[in-house]
């Protein structure tokens, strides 16, 4: 029954654990590394110089110690993967532009794709991400033909007009999403990881990309779609 009672205890403490905040559970590993080091010692002194239920007092400690150690493992990497989920669930969804400006080092602001950005930035919350950005003044190609534009209207799209996709990550601690680009219309993009900060106020969201494929740096201002 003793030992019944030991396991009994270890279980439930792993319970409470679980409860536990992230300072707390970081100060509750560092005891269970403590209380495992002398545990051990006990283990192997109770099992050369102890009687038999001595022995298996030690053993249920040793065992139990194993056990929590274990638990604690376990739920340590379910937190840390609940909370990454966490924070790519915060930005999931479809957001639209309001506004993407290129700011100079001297400060001067000018609207990276015109006063009325089209586009659009998909998070699909497990780690994907699609984004597209246009002027909404782009003209039309005079021959109809995608292939047979002039080069005005060739430069005319390139400069007015970005497109990327790829997957992404959040970190909550210094407020970043990570770009990691697969393929982008600025094909000096592709394969390349950027971090750029962000705030996430209510239905808005904020970001700076530090350096920005027209130069400068950019700050951009979407909304989520309705």
């Amino acid at each position: 029954m003793k030992v019944k009672g030991c396991y009994i205890w270890w279980f439930v403490e792993a319970v409470n654990y679980a409860e536990l905040s992230g300072s707390e559970q970081s100060a509750c590993h560092e005891t269970s590394r403590l209380a495992s080091v002398a545990g051990d010692a006990l283990y192997r002194q109770g099992l050369t110089r102890g009687d038999a239920s001595t022995r298996r007092t030690m053993k249920c400690i040793h065992s139990g110690s194993t056990i929590l150690r274990m638990v604690f493992l376990g739920l340590a990497l379910q937190s840390g993967a609940a909370l990454a989920q966490q924070s790519l669930d915060q930005l999931a969804g479809a957001w639209t532009y309001v506004s993407v400006d290129t700011v100079r080092s001297d400060g001067s602001r000018t609207p990276m794709y015109g006063p009325n950005p089209h586009g659009l930035v998909i998070f699909d919350g497990r780690g994907h991400y699609a984004l597209v950005n246009a002027r909404g003044d782009l003209p039309k190609y005079a021959s109809n033909d995608r292939m047979k534009g002039s080069a005005e209207e060739y430069r005319a799209v390139a400069q007015g007009s970005i497109a990327h996709f790829g997957t992404y990550v959040v970190n909550e601690a210094d407020k970043t999403i990570t770009f990691r680009i697969d393929s982008s219309t600025f094909p000096n993009w592709n394969g390349v990881e950027q971090r750029r900060p962000f705030v996430l106020s209510g239905d808005e969201l904020r970001w700076t990309t530090p350096a920005a494929s027209g130069g400068g740096s950019g700050e951009v201002v979407l909304k989520r779609a309705r």
